[in-house]
């Protein structure tokens, strides 16, 4: 460890204030505004805002009413913030790493922020090609399974009146969204027809805290050759049996989960 007493001034302005917004907004469940954050580090606006934008466009805060900030889950489960945040990351990834090197897929884990589904974490098996995302991106809610899931078990809602179509096979009218969620609902799980991305496929199933609320979704991505109905028949109880250990670990309740989950349910919905 380098000695910096009695040298030359090695402070970083920009750094400094970057922890000293982290901190500002990890010690306080309401949100700030550039402003006010301006006003309680020092740091001037201009400053506050160059960095508020970095950190909104790598996932670790999300803008709310009145363009006011707080952190997302992202950022609380990398600090090991006492929310409990710390506790689900590292749950999480020892499972996701074990179901990714037994299926030999990538595996993810979106968690709820708002009215998004945020890529907290993902686990690739590493031996061969498959499909990849970048952790702390949000992409729209009708074009993911994580996202279809959490809107379907009423945990987000779909703010966005035009349902954008990222590929042919993309949702895009409020009817047939609002059935694919019904549909949903009644299968405990959700499926990505090549709606996000074309050539790849996913399954998600939801993840419980211990209060019983629905925390998370667990999902495995994998190209559409390979995720067919019949390996979705496969490796759906998989994906299901994953979630239940993660959430057994979060201390959720074992009748609600097994009712939650269905782990022995053949798939209802299909590719």
């Amino acid at each position: 460890m380098p000695e910096f007493e009695g040298k030359r001034d090695y402070r970083a302005p920009a750094a400094q204030s970057l922890l000293d917004i982290m901190e500002l907004l990890a010690r306080s469940d309401a949100p700030y505004g550039v402003a006010e954050i301006s006003r309680q580090t020092g740091a001037s606006t201009n400053m506050v805002f160059r960095i508020m934008r970095v950190m909104e466009e790598s996932g670790y805060i999300e803008r709310g009413s009145k363009s006011k900030f707080t952190l997302t889950p992202k950022a609380l489960a990398l600090a090991g913030h006492d929310r409990g945040m710390g506790v689900f990351y590292a749950t999480a990834y020892l499972h996701m790493k074990k179901l990714a090197a037994t299926a030999r897929e990538t595996v993810q884990l979106y968690v709820p922020t708002q009215d998004k589904a945020l890529l907290l974490l993902e686990a690739a098996s590493g031996d061969r090609f498959g499909a990849r995302a970048v952790p702390g991106s949000a992409l729209p809610n009708h074009a993911t399974c994580a996202g279809k899931l959490l809107m379907a078990l009423g945990v987000i809602k779909q703010k966005d009146k035009k349902l954008t179509k990222l590929t042919p096979h993309t949702i895009a009218s409020a009817n047939a969204l609002k059935k694919e969620l019904k549909d949903i609902a009644e299968a405990g799980y959700a499926l990505n027809r090549e709606e996000t991305i074309l050539g790849v496929r996913a399954v998600s199933v939801p993840v419980m805290g211990g209060d019983d609320s629905i925390i998370g979704a667990l999902c495995m991505l994998a190209p559409a050759q390979r995720l067919d109905n019949q390996e979705l028949a496969r490796l759906l109880p998989k994906v299901k049996q994953t979630a239940v250990e993660i959430s057994r670990e979060l201390h959720a309740n074992e009748e609600k989960l097994q009712e939650l989950l269905r782990v022995d349910a053949p798939p209802a919905e299909k590719f």
